[in-house]
């Protein structure tokens, strides 16, 4: 195979092979090596995303930065759509599982202080918003501090039960409260 297959290992780089020839070496070796390319091909499109922006990166520069030709690249990656969608689902859903394993825990919201919601949801919600930042920060007009405090009590507020936080957090109104909103997420789990 010559090095402009798509499946031809890259110039000069023997750790970029495909996992099509492994050597002889057991097939676990392979899968472990597409993993490993997959893994590089990844980073170097974050920060080629990050310096050059998505619509200034082409699958032509990862392939450059990786050292490989980008008919090889193609053996990895469709399309730089294909390439982006990768790389937010694994933010998002690595995130979201986290939520949802923490919101399984029932020892971590004793006080009740959390309303019922769907976990998944709640956690790219909370990350959605905190990707938008960098499409409206401005450094010199908004203090980053300022922001993220504003973003985090947002968060946290999103995720409350009404009442929580303030100073008349007790009594019959706030458990009635929290019971509505109970019944209410009940409902939408119900479909009534």
């Amino acid at each position: 195979m010559t090095s402009s297959s798509p499946r031809g290992a890259a110039r000069g780089k023997p750790g970029l092979a495909s996992p099509a020839g492994n050597g002889g070496k057991p097939p676990g070796a392979a899968t472990a090596r597409y993993g490993l390319v997959e893994h590089e091909i990844d980073e170097r499109a974050i920060r080629l995303f990050a310096d050059r922006g998505f619509a200034g990166t082409s699958l032509q520069d990862i392939a450059d930065a990786l050292g490989i030709t980008r008919p090889a690249l193609y053996y990895y990656v469709k399309s730089k759509d294909e390439l982006l969608a990768r790389l937010a689902a694994d933010v998002a859903g690595g995130s979201a599982a986290q939520i949802a394993e923490l919101a399984a825990r029932p020892d971590l919201d004793a006080a009740g202080q959390f309303r019922p919601a769907d976990a998944r949801v709640a956690a790219l919600a909370v990350i959605g918003m905190g990707n938008w930042v960098a499409c409206w920060f401005d450094p010199g007009r908004d203090s980053a501090g300022a922001v993220a405090g504003q973003l985090a009590d947002m968060a946290l507020a999103a995720v409350q039960h009404a009442g929580q936080g303030t100073a008349n957090g007790d009594g019959p109104a706030v458990a009635l409260a929290m019971l509505r909103q109970d019944l209410d997420h009940l409902e939408r789990l119900l479909d009534l």
